[in-house]
């Protein structure tokens, strides 16, 4: 028997700290950001020379946190649970061999300098803006600076500086979740006029709305964020008590929401850090 023992070369640092939420496939929410972290060894810009040529590309990851199951027929959420179908016709988390694969863009390439990046305080909304990072510039004109905002928070960290990372956009990965390979996304060979077969096309379901009070303190880029999510109905296809509070954790945000069959209603979206600041002086 033929086995095959694989070690990732690179990790994706993103908003996502919790599995419920984060879209069912790559590619459906641009705002989706997240970096491109390789590994001890790997972190070397031979091993990238020419990518900068492509717009997109391939993630060959692993479902780091996911059960390990016997069954080789899965139920997919599309189907509230009700219908069985064969994993190898399914893009279920329980497979045989844990692997996903994503296609993402690529938005840039940024060398960090050894000393790090400077930021400067907004004076309007408070918050660190980076000065500058460089080979992001279309980034933040087409998402704006609050979206290079949330990249300086994840890439503000001593063990990157010196390094280069790869930002990218449309990804449906977890925080930490360890990839095995990247590969250039070429579209002759791989954009296929092929059958959905049963997935069909994804749709907005949900219009999102925040209930009084909520959210006046979000930036418009974490508004955007949150009503993309909750645009495509995150639910569970089985699940649709309008009474029941849904929640998820993004962007150093916890939000809740309850949702009908038209409406999201987000009825909380507080910062965590405040939650551990508030956390710490309950403990002393």
């Amino acid at each position: 028997m033929n086995e095959l023992t694989i070690r990732p070369v690179t990790r994706i640092r993103c908003g996502w700290r919790s599995k419920f939420g984060i879209p069912r496939q790559s590619g459906l929410l641009s705002t989706n950001l997240g970096l491109i972290v390789f590994e001890e060894g790997f972190a070397r810009e031979e091993a990238l020379r020419g990518l900068e040529a492509f717009s997109h590309i391939w993630l060959i990851w692993g479902f780091s946190e996911s059960p390990e199951r016997g069954s080789l027929t899965v139920r997919p959420p599309r189907f509230g649970g009700n219908e069985r179908l064969g994993v190898f016709a399914t893009r279920s988390p329980v497979r045989p061999n844990p692997l996903g694969l994503s296609a993402v863009k690529l938005e840039g390439m940024v060398r960090l300098p050894q000393d790090g990046f400077h930021t400067k305080e907004n004076p309007q909304t408070g918050r660190a803006e980076p000065e500058e990072l460089p080979g992001l510039a279309a980034l933040a004109q087409e998402l704006g600076q609050d979206a290079l905002c949330e990249l300086s928070e994840l890439l503000n960290d001593e063990e990157l500086y010196g390094s280069s990372v790869l930002v990218v956009s449309g990804a449906d990965l977890l925080d930490g979740t360890p990839i095995y390979d990247i590969k250039p996304y070429v579209p002759y060979a791989d954009s296929i006029d092929a059958s959905e077969g049963w997935a069909g096309k994804p749709e907005k379901k949900l219009t999102p709305v925040f209930a009084p009070g909520v959210g006046e303190k979000l930036t418009e880029w974490q508004r955007r964020r949150i009503e993309d999510v909750l645009a495509y109905d995150p639910r569970p296809a089985y699940q649709d008590d309008p009474a029941r509070v849904y929640r998820f954790e993004l962007g150093g945000l916890r939000v809740a929401f309850r949702a009908d069959s038209k409406t999201a209603t987000v009825t909380e979206a507080a910062d965590l850090t405040e939650d551990n600041d508030l956390n710490k002086d309950r403990a002393r």
